[in-house]
C-alpha cells in the first residue's frame, strides 16, 4: 500500500534487485536527451482489457553517453485495452519519438496475429517502420535479471513519468509482485537495443 497508494518504494524482502540499484542521484531523468546512439520500443502484449488480466507494457529504450558512460534510458505504457488498440498505441508511442532503430513485440502465445495487425495498421497509418515478432524461449524470470547487470553498475535511468514510475515499482517487485510485465518488457528493449547497436 505504501507503495501502490504513497508513491513510496519498498524494499521488499527477497525481491531480486535490491533498492540502491535504483535510489541514487540521477535515475530519474524528465527528457529525453539529443544524440542517443540507438532507439528501440518494445511490446509485452496481452489479450485482455479486464482488470483482472495482464497489463500490456511497451517500453521506449535508448542508449546514450551520459556523464561519459554508455547509459540505457527508459520509459513505460503499461495499460489494458483491446488488442487492435494496444498494437495502435506501439505504432504511436514508435512515430511520436521517430526516428525508432525497431520496433519489435513477443509473438509468444499470439498465434501469429500481431505480425499482420502490425502490418495492416501500418499500411493504413501510410507508416514505414521496421518492427521485429520474437519468439522468446528462456523463463521470464532470466529475461529480466538480465536487466540487473546494466542496474547493479547505475546504467539504467528511468524517465519521470506514470509509466516509468509503475516500471520502477514492478522492477523492485520482482520475483514477488503480483505483475511483471513492465519488467518482461524493458529486458526485451533492452535485448533489442543490444541487437540494433550489434548491427551497426
Amino acid at each position: 500500500a505504501r507503495q501502490e497508494i504513497g508513491g513510496e518504494f519498498v524494499q521488499i524482502e527477497g525481491a531480486e534487485f535490491p533498492a540502491e540499484w535504483f535510489d541514487w542521484p540521477g535515475f530519474w531523468f524528465d527528457e529525453w536527451p539529443a544524440g542517443c546512439r540507438a532507439k528501440c520500443v518494445y511490446l509485452d502484449p496481452s489479450k485482455g482489457a479486464s482488470e483482472t488480466s495482464d497489463f500490456q507494457a511497451i517500453v521506449q529504450a535508448a542508449l546514450a553517453v551520459i556523464e561519459g558512460r554508455n547509459t540505457i534510458l527508459l520509459d513505460a505504457h503499461i495499460n489494458r485495452e483491446p488488442v487492435t488498440a494496444m498494437v495502435a498505441r506501439a505504432i504511436r508511442v514508435a512515430r511520436s519519438w521517430e526516428p525508432v532503430d525497431a520496433l519489435g513485440f513477443e509473438d509468444n502465445g499470439t498465434m501469429g496475429f500481431l505480425d499482420p495487425e502490425f502490418a495492416r495498421q501500418m499500411t493504413d497509418a501510410g507508416v514505414l517502420q521496421p518492427w521485429v515478432p520474437i519468439t522468446n524461449r528462456d523463463p521470464k524470470i532470466q529475461r529480466i535479471r538480465r536487466v540487473g547487470a546494466y542496474l547493479s553498475r547505475h546504467q539504467v535511468r528511468i524517465r519521470n513519468t506514470p509509466g516509468g514510475h509503475l516500471l520502477r515499482a514492478q522492477l523492485g517487485d520482482v520475483p514477488l509482485g503480483e505483475h511483471d510485465d513492465g519488467p518482461d518488457a524493458a529486458a526485451g528493449a533492452i535485448d533489442l537495443l543490444e541487437r540494433c547497436l550489434m548491427e551497426v
